[in-house]
């Protein structure tokens, strides 16, 4: 799944993860993304790329609404995607559960 706002960056991303064979459902906002989530199947989405900065609901509440969810795909990989790198932005995703590499 891609949640982003800006249609222009999602048809971009769009691009780049179907060159890798990748399918994507688009979600315009965090909350349509918790949404599409929560009427998939379970085990439908392989990761979530993830808008930190969208209008309705950001990516770091729609992020923790997933991952507070009692389904068992909970714990599907989030990567955040956002121009802000500070420390305490990258806190924050972690906080927040984004899939970070160690």
């Amino acid at each position: 799944m891609l949640a982003e706002d800006n249609a222009l960056n999602a048809e971009v991303a769009t691009e780049l993860l179907g060159s890798l064979g990748l399918v994507v459902d688009w979600a315009e906002n965090g909350s349509k993304a918790v949404d599409q989530f929560e009427a998939s199947d379970p085990g439908s989405y392989f990761a979530i790329f993830m808008d930190m900065q969208m209008p309705v609901m950001d990516g770091i509440e729609a992020t923790k609404k997933i991952r507070n969810s009692v389904r068992e795909d909970n714990d599907v990989p989030i990567f955040a995607m956002t121009a802000n790198t500070f420390a305490t932005d990258r806190k924050r995703c972690a906080d927040a559960g984004i899939f970070r590499n160690r």
